[in-house]
């Protein structure tokens, strides 16, 4: 048997951190599980992401919902190479169906069983399931929409060195999730230096090139126009910016040119 077993948003550092540690945890599962039998667990967003086995005996936590809620110790939790979606079992076995929504655990045997053993020993070998072809060109137009957004590579990286590798409004230094994001766009090689630049996080990013926040050289603070600052981003409205002061003089031109002609709000109003 195979228990597939559901991890909320909160718990999937929890799922991370035991396949880098290797160290067991404990998770609700399916009261018919046993010691011994696979797991593998569903990640929001992901799928099917990582794999592990049910280490001891179900108990009866009871929780006061009313309700037996079974745990167990999960061990030898190590991530697939590549997440299987739960669209893509589905498609390729459409008389199962997830029984209790995304949260649902639920325990699998006979021909799905052997598929999904299949399809894991496959990622172990390293080859990868099939791919729709419609599926794989949409993957291939995200991933250079993504690249673009991202910069050009020597920009990037010049203004990640510049920047230290944190992004100049939320300080994030998740390199994965900073953009090279240019102040003014203009064709040719003069638009890509550090001078035109800052490394925002990728929503922040957009929110700069859309005109809904800037920096105010005279404070080098960050200004968040009044639509957004009924939202979570009123949280940055006149946050300092985290840049070099030696970088201050290169960035001011190309900051007040955003501000006033992307940005268009008249300084009193800011």
């Amino acid at each position: 048997m195979i228990h597939i077993l559901p991890a909320a948003k909160d718990e999937v550092a929890s799922v991370l951190n035991a396949a880098k540690t290797r160290k067991p945890v404990e998770w609700i599962v399916s009261k018919g599980a046993h010691a011994g039998d696979q797991a593998l667990l569903h990640l929001p967003d992901l799928g099917l992401a990582a794999r592990g086995v049910i280490g001891t005996e179900p108990e009866d936590r009871g929780q006061g919902y009313g309700y037996g809620r079974y745990t167990a110790t999960v061990r030898k939790i190590a991530l697939l190479d590549r997440p299987l979606s739960l669209a893509f079992l589905r498609k390729n076995h459409p008389s199962w169906r997830w029984p209790y929504g995304h949260l649902g655990r639920t325990t699998i045997d006979g021909p799905i069983e052997a598929r999904l053993k299949e399809l894991l020993t496959g990622y172990l070998n390293g080859v990868p399931p099939p791919v729709n072809a419609d599926e794989e060109k949409e993957r291939k137009r995200v991933e250079a929409v993504i690249n673009v957004r991202r910069g050009q590579p020597k920009f990037r990286q010049d203004l990640l060195h510049a920047y230290g590798h944190r992004c100049a409004i939320s300080g994030c230094d998740a390199d994965a999730a900073l953009e090279a994001a240019h102040i003014r766009t203009f064709p040719g090689k003069d638009a890509n230096h550090v001078g035109n630049g800052l490394i925002l996080r990728a929503d922040l990013h957009s929110l700069f090139d859309l005109g809904l926040i800037c920096v105010q050289t005279s404070t080098w603070t960050v200004v968040v126009k009044p639509e957004l600052r009924s939202t979570s981003y009123k949280s940055f409205h006149r946050r300092p910016v985290k840049l070099a002061r030696s970088l201050r003089p290169r960035l001011m031109d190309a900051l007040n040119y955003h501000r006033f002609n992307v940005f268009k709000m008249p300084a009193g109003a800011l």
